[in-house]
């Protein structure tokens, strides 16, 4: 999956933009989780930073998750345009992994043969933003 440009994509969302010029991290997630894990709640409440990774991971031929370094490349220059502090490099490399996994976890439950009911209106969402075939599987 090519990330080349996800940095713009997340600086013109203005929810994701705010969020990090506010002092939060790229991921929101419940203050008993170190990081997002990757789960249904934590999808659904970080949609809008997920949304251009599931667009480039639907439109990419092979629907491969995206690689870490390049990844990480593209959050730094977020962080940059936002003017967002980074702690350390850690902050970086831990966004990426969350990226992946979070991506990864809608990628996995978007396979047909689990056939992935949800009531989840916002998950179901995500779920079609990478699979548009899935419409008769939500709520």
């Amino acid at each position: 999956m090519d990330v080349e440009g996800l940095a713009k994509e997340w600086d013109a969302i203005e929810e994701v933009r705010e969020r990090l010029r506010a002092g939060k991290k790229l991921y929101d997630h419940p203050l008993d989780q170190k990081w997002a894990e990757p789960n249904r709640a934590n999808c659904v409440a970080n949609a809008a930073a997920l949304k251009p990774v599931l667009t480039r991971l639907r439109e990419d031929p092979k629907h491969t998750l995206p690689y870490l370094e390049p990844l990480s490349a593209e959050i730094m220059a977020f962080y940059k345009k936002a003017k967002a502090v980074v702690s350390d490099d850690k902050v970086i490399y831990k966004t990426a992994v969350e990226t992946k996994k979070l991506a990864g976890f809608v990628k996995r439950r978007s396979n047909p043969t689990r056939q992935e009911f949800t009531k989840d209106v916002k998950f179901h969402e995500l779920l079609l933003l990478y699979d548009p075939s899935l419409k008769d599987t939500g709520s």
